[in-house]
């Protein structure tokens, strides 16, 4: 083998991975979720059931999920919670487990809302 066949069969097989197939497109949709600092800590509240939540969410089809604290800065403290969907069907048929007055999250969220607030005001960014 000569250093040009090396070259061409080296390139050929650099050149390989990058005519794979596109990722798959998918919608992320961003929420913050604002708090205040109380005597009731909204913040471990709001996170210990968001823990609890994000095996029930992936099981419905929404992943990869991410929250994002924040307790110093502006606004703070708040939770910033990013979901992944398919499609933008997928984003309208599971939305509406995230605010009132849609699915099963949303009445978790309502509930543990009225046990002293669970947050303040919830924000949606798609």
């Amino acid at each position: 083998m000569n250093r040009r066949s090396f070259l061409a069969a080296a390139s050929g097989a650099l050149a390989a991975p990058l005519s794979a197939a596109p990722a798959a497109r998918a919608i992320i949709e961003l929420r913050y979720m604002r708090m205040r600092n109380t005597a009731e800590n909204q913040v471990q509240r709001t996170t210990d059931f968001l823990r609890s939540a994000v095996p029930a969410l992936k099981r419905s089809g929404i992943g990869p999920l991410g929250f994002f604290a924040s307790v110093i800065g502006e606004e703070s403290p708040f939770i910033l919670a990013m979901a992944t969907f398919p499609s933008l069907s997928g984003l309208w048929k599971y939305s509406a487990g995230w605010g009132l007055p849609g699915g099963r999250l949303a009445r978790w969220v309502f509930c543990a809302s009225l046990l002293a607030g669970a947050y303040v005001l919830l924000g949606k960014t798609s």
